[in-house]
């Protein structure tokens, strides 16, 4: 089998697929460490299986959307996975979203699933769920489940551990994996629908450009609800190397974390440019 991503047959450029095939050739190798949690190559086949089951059984089924507000933390990378493998798609909801924002994706993308980690949960007082489809809402982290009363017909609970293994569906390269809102500056954010060979062509392209390789190490403190964390995890797993996210990005910290992390590529936006070479060498 070969490591050449562009050599893998067009049938196979959807995300189960490409688990599998990953998990196939890196096997032990290191692919992931976020908020203290690790995971190999083969690590993140079984993570996709596994949060696919506890979709699954939750009543998620394919074509699905399913909605995820989480800081950069493991339980975002399995339940995006999760939903690939199930062929149901990601909704990543920006974290500084308030209560109208965040009724507006839910209602706009049709999500009966959200996951939510726990210190945004209050937010979702001053959204009126009623007009949305939800169903579920999987609270990530601690808190108290009855400080805010969901509305009649939405179930809350703590995120689930663990689910049944299930097999992946079987998706095609067109079928939707996320959709991904706009920034929303000229009108109401629009939703991108992002195809499973849309997300494969971004790692393949991102990681020649950047000559990324299975020595690499990527680090990156951006979030895992913009496309460029995203497309960060896709080269690492794509290559066989290793990403580190971190949780926020420090001007006063970024070097030192990329240095402890041991990072080979690391991965900035404009802003961020200026701040860091505003810093003391």
């Amino acid at each position: 089998m070969t490591t050449e991503p562009r050599a893998v047959p067009p049938a196979q450029r959807t995300l189960p697929a490409r688990r599998q095939r990953q998990a196939g050739l890196f096997g032990s190798r290191a692919l992931l460490k976020i908020a203290g949690s690790e995971w190999t190559h083969r690590d993140a086949a079984q993570a996709a299986a596994v949060r696919a089951g506890a979709l699954a059984a939750a009543g998620v089924v394919r074509g699905d959307r399913i909605a995820v507000m989480c800081g950069n933390r493991v339980e975002f990378l399995e339940s995006f996975l999760g939903a690939g493998w199930l062929g149901a798609s990601t909704v990543p909801v920006n974290t500084a979203s308030m209560g109208p924002q965040i009724e507006y994706f839910l209602a706009n993308s049709e999500a009966k699933l959200l996951v939510i980690e726990a210190g945004f949960v209050e937010r979702l007082a001053a959204a009126d769920l009623g007009r949305t489809v939800l169903r579920e809402i999987w609270v990530v982290g601690e808190t108290a489940l009855d400080a805010w009363r969901a509305p009649a017909g939405v179930r809350v609970v703590a995120y689930p551990a663990h689910g049944e293994p299930v097999e992946p569906a079987s998706v095609q390269p067109g079928d939707a994996l996320a959709i991904l809102y706009t920034s929303g500056t000229t009108g109401p954010a629009k939703g991108v629908v992002c195809p499973h060979a849309q997300y494969f062509w971004w790692g393949v392209n991102s990681a020649e450009v950047l000559g990324v390789d299975a020595d690499d190490v990527l680090c990156t403190t951006l979030p895992l609800f913009h496309i460029n964390a995203l497309n960060t995890f896709a080269q690492a797993a794509l290559t066989g190397s290793q990403v580190v996210f971190e949780p926020r990005f420090s001007a006063s910290g970024f070097w030192p974390t990329m240095r402890a992390s041991g990072a080979t590529v690391v991965y900035l936006l404009g802003a961020m440019v200026p701040i860091l070479l505003a810093q003391p060498e």
